[in-house]
C-alpha cells in the first residue's frame, strides 16, 4: 500500500520548520533526508577512504544511533517488544525496509531480526559479504540499551548477497 507521506503517520509526527529550513520528529529531534543513491554514494566512499575499518565505523555509529532513538522509547515507558515495534514502524515509513523481531529472548539476552528492503544492502548491492553494519549496529544499540548489558549483532544473511533477506543475529 502506498500512502502520501503527510497522509502517513511518519509525516503527522515530522514538522518542517520552513522559515530555517529544518524538520523536526516530535517536534523536538531534527531531522534530514537523504535520497539512497546519495546515503549510498557517502557509504561507498566512507569504505574506499577506509577499507575494512569503515565496517566498524559505520557499526559504532548504528550502535549510537541504535542507543539514542531507544532512550526516547523508554522515556515513554514502552516495554522492550512496543519499543521495537514503534521503532520498525517508524524506519519503515522513513524507508529503511520493513524489519520484525522473530525470536526475542529476555532472560539470555538474545534476538533474531529478519529485513526486507533493506536500504543499504540495495544501495551496496551486489556484494559477496554482508553490508548492513550501520543496521548492525543500531540493533545492537537498541537492545542494548533497553536490556542494559551490551550487546552485539551479525548480520548472518544479506539481500546484497543475493540472499532473500537480511538476518541479523544479538547476542551478548
Amino acid at each position: 500500500m502506498k500512502v502520501k507521506l503527510r497522509e502517513s503517520p511518519l509525516g503527522s509526527r515530522v514538522l518542517a520548520v520552513q522559515e530555517e529550513g529544518t524538520l523536526l520528529f516530535d517536534g523536538r529531534v531534527p531531522v534530514a533526508i537523504f535520497g539512497i543513491s546519495t546515503f549510498a554514494s557517502i557509504l561507498q566512499a566512507t569504505y574506499q577512504i577506509h577499507g575494512e575499518a569503515a565496517s566498524t565505523s559505520l557499526y559504532m555509529f548504528g550502535f549510537e544511533m541504535g542507543k539514542s532513538f531507544a532512550k526516547q522509547f523508554v522515556e515513554e515507558n514502552y516495554s522492550v517488544e512496543e519499543a521495537l515495534s514503534v521503532l520498525s514502524d517508524i524506519d519503515a515509513m522513513a524507508g529503511w525496509g520493513r524489519y520484525r523481531v522473530v525470536e526475542l529472548d529476555h532472560e539470555n539476552k538474545r534476538a533474531v531480526i529478519v529485513m526486507r528492503n533493506s536500504f543499504i544492502a540495495d544501495a551496496l548491492k551486489p556484494s559477496e559479504k554482508p553490508v548492513c553494519d550501520l543496521l548492525r549496529g543500531y540493533f545492537a544499540g537498541i537492545l542494548s540499551f533497553l536490556w542494559k548489558i551490551d550487546v552485539r549483532c551479525e548480520e548472518i544473511k544479506c539481500l546484497a548477497r543475493g540472499d532473500g533477506e537480511c538476518r541479523f543475529e544479538i547476542h551478548p
